[in-house]
């Protein structure tokens, strides 16, 4: 395969098969192209840095379902940033960029790239890659059938053992061998979710679920890498009331998204020996919405039975109608009212 640093003709199916380091390579030579066209649609350096990330794992799903095509990887690239652009952007706003992605130029002055986003994208993206190995056929030599047998047998031996596994995680806590396996089965059992309304409420006792692993390992003593879910109440500059903890932001925590007093946030960082929790990322805590429209009031939509806040400020992308599947993210109150911050309407 040509050098991934210089060949402009990369098709998709080149990038099958790819080690982590080639495929790191090519995630650091397309990402400020792909960042760039992103942040100067949108304007918003947290909204490309998403879209930019959401674009590289669509890459690995579109090599992996048609096993690569001969299709131009770049020329990919930005169709699919254009598309998922054009999504975020709110109905009749002038875009900036022409259409004609795939003969997209940079502006002349130079763009300062998030080194730290950059490197974040690049590390699930090669996570991503490495949960989701490539799509094999099936052997023609084995028969329908015989297949289905095959695979009833591996289903029940998995399902013995799984069982075994999932009852010994349940008490594990951040950094135990067995912690993986929790948030596996707690990943199942959202999927498995039948609505909105319950989808919310498995996500947010998952929420308490991280609260309550912090409070375990402080009375266990212990020190580890964590996420945490919880309210913010006080703000001072350098330490931040999230529930009853206290969370130290250092001059190296990242912080994402507009961040205030009165909302739940996504805490990642390390338990401390006092107790604190160091805070490497924070960021506003997400949930995602999906559901049919059922009622529409001044700033207020009922979704599958769910209320949603709909302020003047959240994007609606589409017009609003009673029957119309929506999709889109939510923010959490310390009031438990879930305040959208923007909204699909499906055509």
């Amino acid at each position: 395969m040509a050098d991934l640093a210089s060949d402009p003709n990369q098709s998709l199916h080149d990038i099958l098969g790819l080690g982590a380091a080639k495929l790191g390579a090519l995630h650091d030579r397309y990402y400020p192209e792909v960042y760039q066209f992103a942040y100067y649609r949108l304007h918003d350096a947290q909204l490309a840095e998403e879209v930019t990330h959401t674009v590289f794992l669509e890459l690995l799903n579109e090599a992996k379902q048609t096993s690569g095509s001969q299709r131009n990887l770049r020329g990919w690239l930005m169709s699919c940033v254009s598309k998922r652009v054009n999504e975020q952007l709110i109905p009749n706003r002038p875009a900036l960029v022409d259409d004609g992605v795939t003969s997209f130029q940079a502006p002349q002055e130079e763009m300062v790239i998030d080194q730290e986003a950059q490197e974040l994208s690049r590390q699930k993206f090669l996570a991503a890659a490495k949960r989701r190995p490539y799509r094999k056929t099936i052997s023609p030599a084995i028969g329908r059938p015989h297949f289905r047998l095959v695979l009833g047998i591996l289903a029940i031996i998995l399902l013995i053992g799984a069982t075994i596994t999932l009852v010994a995680s349940d008490s594990a806590l951040p950094g135990d061998r067995l912690y993986p396996f929790k948030h596996a089965w707690e990943e199942l059992q959202l999927f498995l979710a039948g609505g909105l309304s319950q989808r919310l409420e498995i996500e947010k006792s998952y929420d308490q679920n991280r609260f309550d692993e912090v409070q375990s390992l402080l009375q266990a003593h212990r020190e580890a890498t964590l996420s945490l879910v919880g309210g913010l109440s006080q703000m001072n500059p350098d330490e931040w009331l999230v529930g009853d903890l206290l969370v130290v932001i250092s001059p190296n925590t990242r912080l994402i998204g507009q961040i205030e007093p009165g909302w739940y946030l996504l805490v990642e960082g390390e338990l401390q020996p006092d107790g604190t929790i160091l805070a490497h990322q924070v960021q506003p805590r997400e949930y995602t919405i999906s559901g049919k429209l059922q009622r529409i009031q001044e700033q207020q939509w009922l979704v599958d039975g769910v209320t949603i806040q709909v302020p003047p400020e959240a994007i609606v992308m589409g017009t609003p109608k009673i029957g119309k599947q929506i999709q889109g993210k939510a923010y959490r109150s310390l009031d438990d009212n879930l305040v959208a911050r923007w909204v699909k309407v499906e055509p």
